[in-house]
């Protein structure tokens, strides 16, 4: 995701994502995918919390019991701000300040609180409605009922029911066309100088699916679920893949793990047929290693 595209200098987030476009419950769907995405991305390594600036207060319609502080930590505060954004998106101005951004979020009482983002939240925004709305994409969900059971669903296809609090999400977009410049979108955020040439040099102009994220608040085995549910879906998926991670992240963390990630999606999501990786890691700003990770089918195998 690019976190200066689409995004001017100062706008409301009315201007990426059209209420109109979407109903009730998905945008329940996509504030759920939003917020898990958030709460994952504010740990280490990645660190991009999000902070009251002022007008903390302000929010407490969106706890339980409107004396309790609203917490950007807390995943069902973030849940109930982004739904709020996104039924009321004329009511959220952003203002970009370098590569992170303000929201000044306007209530029901006509208060005013802002809250500052590392990454920016429309690119996220962005990115997150564009593939909901994707019938060839997919954007997997995990999330709790008010009995407390779990369910797993595709908002590509369907949206919650009796929503309770968010807990996975995994985003896989689908590329027909200009892959190195839609990749590029998706992680030149986090290459250094050097790195978007080197990738768009590994990269074919040919059908792509990348892997977004694959995010959980609580353990268990969303991932594996996930490569179940995008071979369902997708299987075989296009013949070049490309998966994103970052040093510390769960996705990927041993030689050994990589290797039974290629097994596993040369036997699941490509029915077999052989498949190379290309793995390029460089340093990010803050000294961590990043990993761009391209999965090809091998050139005798290619789909027809």
């Amino acid at each position: 995701m690019d976190p200066h595209d689409p995004i001017k200098e100062k706008s409301t987030i009315a201007e990426v994502f059209d209420r109109n476009d979407f109903t009730e419950p998905e945008i329940e769907g996509l504030s759920c995918a939003i917020s898990v995405y958030v709460k994952v991305f504010s740990r280490p390594p990645f660190s991009e919390n999000w902070t009251i600036e002022q007008g903390g207060d302000s929010l407490a319609f969106l706890t339980d019991n409107e004396i309790e502080n609203f917490n950007p930590d807390d995943e069902t505060h973030l849940y109930r701000a982004i739904k709020y954004m996104l039924m009321n998106p004329d009511k959220v101005s952003t203002e970009q300040q370098g590569e992170e951004e303000i929201l000044e979020i306007e209530t029901p009482t006509g208060e005013f609180s802002s809250i500052r983002t590392i990454y920016p939240f429309t690119s996220i925004l962005h990115a997150y409605s564009r593939e909901a709305k994707d019938p060839n994409s997919m954007v997997l969900i995990g999330y709790y009922d008010t009995n407390e059971k779990q369910h797993i669903i595709d908002i590509t296809e369907q949206s919650p029911t009796d929503f309770a609090k968010p807990k996975s999400v995994t985003r896989v977009r689908h590329m027909e066309s200009q892959i190195g410049d839609k990749i590029i979108e998706e992680i030149g955020y986090y290459l250094p100088e050097g790195g978007e040439e080197e990738i768009r040099l590994l990269l074919k102009e040919t059908p792509t699916a990348y892997l977004g994220e694959i995010a959980t608040i609580t353990e268990g085995g969303f991932m594996f679920e996930s490569i179940k549910r995008a071979a369902k879906k997708f299987a075989p998926l296009p013949d070049q893949f490309v998966m994103f991670t970052k040093e510390g992240s769960a996705t990927i963390r041993t030689a050994e793990e990589e290797d039974r990630l290629l097994a596993l999606f040369s036997k699941v999501l490509y029915l077999g047929k052989e498949l190379t990786l290309q793995r390029k890691q460089y340093l990010d700003d803050n000294g961590k290693n990043v990993f761009v990770n391209i999965y090809q089918v091998k050139n005798d195998q290619l789909q027809n």
